[in-house]
């Protein structure tokens, strides 16, 4: 399989657990690829989740999965959007995240049901004919999204509760009427209304996706929804949750709970990782 390095460069790498990749990737200079690549697979293996790329559309979605005693309650965690860009002005040749915070959030579910991690796009495997589309403007485009609801319903669950993580939010809301027997949405400092956040940051609008509050709210009504927001976050800040919070009134099963101190990479991982 192609495990991405910094750039174009690739690695031919089986999953052969985390000591060996440790061996492997030690001899690379330091490109934050390979580090990340080690990472998730490190947090992966102490886990007993297995990684391996999926196809989902167009792209190859790295996964990491657990098995589990119920193998029809399935959740998935969704990572956010890593390293889109690498400096203001400059696009980001690799997405991958230099941490992987949902994959973390995931290891922390210590339920009987079958636990799937997804990364993003352009995050750890490339995919042929990918683009820096995928990781900017549209990040959550139509084609995207539908990969990730025909790859979900292709697990064959009866019950399947989402999980999101900043941008991994996103994706989450968007799958609301696309996944089949959904039973929860959960949000760790999420990104909920894409418009909003840009233009709250001043910065360029992610013209070629989808956005969840053009959806209508209404699509919420059916299943409970929870969104974990940090006192202490910069990028997704008090002011912006509350115009979310707005949003999202009069909607008796959505709610927003605050956790004091919190910022965007703190250790969601700590807090409730199951359905609410």
């Amino acid at each position: 399989m192609l495990v991405k390095n910094r750039g174009s460069l690739r690695w031919a790498v089986p999953f052969l657990g985390a000591a060996f990749l440790c061996l492997i990737l030690s001899a690379c200079s330091g490109p934050y690829g390979s580090r990340s690549m080690y990472e998730l697979e490190e947090i992966a293996y102490t886990n007993h989740f297995k990684c391996k790329p999926h196809k989902a559309g167009s792209w190859q979605l790295m996964g990491c999965e657990k098995s589990g005693e119920n193998p029809r309650d399935l959740y998935v965690y969704i990572e956010g959007d890593g390293l889109a860009w690498r400096t203001t002005y400059e696009i980001s040749e690799d997405p991958t995240p230099r941490f992987p915070t949902a994959l973390k959030i995931a290891v922390a579910n210590k339920s009987k049901s079958r636990v799937l991690y997804l990364a993003r796009p352009g995050q750890y495997v490339e995919s042929p004919g990918q683009s820096e589309n995928d990781w900017t403007s549209g990040r959550f485009s139509e084609e995207i999204i539908q990969a990730y609801a025909k790859l979900i319903n292709r697990m064959d669950a009866s019950n399947v509760h989402l999980i999101g993580y900043s941008g991994g939010a996103t994706i989450a809301l968007l799958l609301e009427s696309r996944v089949l027997h959904l039973r929860s949405i959960t949000t760790y400092a999420g990104v909920l209304d894409h418009k909003l956040w840009t233009a709250f940051h001043d910065i360029a609008p992610l013209r070629k996706s989808l956005n969840p509050s053009d959806m209508g709210t209404c699509m919420l009504e059916g299943i409970p929804v929870i969104h974990y927001t940090g006192s202490a976050d910069e990028t997704v800040p008090a002011e912006l949750v509350a115009q979310f919070k707005g949003l999202y009134r009069g909607v008796p099963r959505v709610q927003f709970v605050k956790i004091n101190g919190y910022a965007h990479d703190s250790p969601w991982d700590r807090l409730p990782t199951l359905a609410p």
